[in-house]
């Protein structure tokens, strides 16, 4: 009997309409390969049967008897081949890439900037680019002024590209510059990929186009002394953008006084399974306590930052009807529910308004909103703008707010 097949990779993949036909665009969230696929509905369906136990006899009958057709054994094995080839399968191939980018990963001093398509590279050209989303539309209408409040417990941000989301990044990183200087953010962000533990920490600081945000060190190090799992997937951190986009417009407003704590935050689906909740999980609340008792302790002025996006919908997500207006509205109403329960900064109120939704309209931040609710224990929270980020001509829909909490 042939050996196993390897296992499909956890891969995105969004139906694109293409001449009258459906096809599958697939790309590898984590970054460790950059190639991507488009694939028929029986390719996909191949795919699909790649779970590390079936062979290829087996893939070749599941195809049979989904699509009446004849596949034989070696053409499943070319396909599999094929894939493996770009990367997209568990293979020794493909583990001994990953240490291999890792290793590199971990021996740089920061984490480098791989996002720069989502704003303006050109160092010369970034610090006006910032400036004009201040008094871009939708934006504040203004840049800010010089600090004249009290420190902010937290804010929370969009991790949308900035083309699309820069005047909602505005809002909240206006209400930051004004407000007393943290001298550490702990921030906060979605990890698109998926995670083993709930939180993937790094210790080393984000570098950008204008200068590098240094890492905490005494922060990362307390952390890492009682929650050394927590460090054990840092190498989540090298592709994700959530974090990228925060760092940027920390570096642009406060050049090398900020310092970061990145912390990378598993979804909360897991629960919402099975119905538990996330104070259940002694690794949310073991780590959750242990950045609030370190940050005590070393008395920082200290900012959190959520870097999340709300909803996304419409066929490119998935959605099997397109996208009107009674469907945004519809989308809008349930975001804003969310984003009241949010102000109370209660996390559990907040986990049972997203729970109680089944996360039908794909919420990409649940968990860090969540994380970051434990963490702020702020005054109630202001709203200070929210945007559907609506293309149309790809049928989706990403939505994003900005918020202030005042320090309690």
């Amino acid at each position: 009997m042939s050996p196993p097949l390897p296992a499909i990779r956890p891969l995105d993949a969004h139906p694109v309409e293409q001449d009258g036909e459906v096809r599958y665009h697939l790309s590898d969230p984590a970054g460790y390969s950059d190639h991507e696929a488009w694939l028929t509905p029986q390719a996909l369906f191949l795919a699909a049967q790649l779970d590390g136990h079936r062979t290829a006899a087996e893939v070749a009958a599941a195809l049979h008897a989904r699509f009446g057709v004849a596949v034989a054994e070696a053409e499943v094995e070319q396909a599999v081949a094929q894939l493996d080839q770009v990367l997209f399968l568990e293979s020794d191939r493909f583990r001994a890439h990953r240490q291999a980018v890792e290793a590199a990963f971990h021996a740089a001093p920061l984490r480098p900037p791989v996002h720069t398509a989502a704003y303006e590279p050109d160092p010369a050209r970034l610090p006006a680019f910032l400036d004009r989303l201040f008094t871009a539309d939708g934006g504040p209408g203004v840049l800010p002024t010089p600090p004249h409040g009290g420190p902010l417990a937290g804010i929370v941000a969009p991790h949308i590209d900035l083309h699309r989301g820069g005047p909602i990044y505005a809002h909240a990183y206006k209400a930051l510059a004004e407000a007393t200087p943290p001298e550490t953010c702990v921030v906060l962000g979605t990890c698109h990929a998926g995670l083993d533990h709930p939180f993937a920490c790094l210790d080393k600081g984000y570098d950008t186009p204008l200068g590098a945000v240094p890492v905490d060190g005494e922060l990362a190090a307390a952390v890492r002394s009682a929650c050394p799992w927590a460090f054990e997937e840092a190498a989540a951190h090298r592709r994700e953008h959530a974090i990228e986009f925060q760092a940027l417009f920390l570096r642009h407003l406060f050049g090398d006084t900020v310092r970061i704590l990145p912390i990378l935050v598993d979804g909360l689906h897991g629960c919402l399974a099975t119905g538990g909740e996330p104070a259940d999980d002694t690794r949310i609340h073991g780590l959750l306590d242990t950045v609030a008792e370190a940050v005590a302790r070393l008395g920082r002025t200290t900012t959190t930052i959520a870097a999340v996006d709300l909803s996304h919908v419409g066929r490119h997500f998935g959605d099997e009807e397109p996208l009107d207006a009674t469907r945004l509205a519809a989308v809008e109403a349930t975001d804003r529910t969310l984003l009241d329960t949010l102000t109370t900064a209660d996390a559990d109120a907040f986990y049972g308004a997203w729970a109680a939704t089944g996360d039908a309209t794909r919420v990409c931040g649940a968990a860090p909103l969540y994380a970051f609710c434990r963490l702020t224990a702020a005054s109630p929270g202001e709203l200070l703008a929210y945007r559907q980020c609506y293309t149309r001509s790809e049928d989706l829909m990403v939505s994003c707010a900005a918020m202030a909490f005042p320090a309690g």
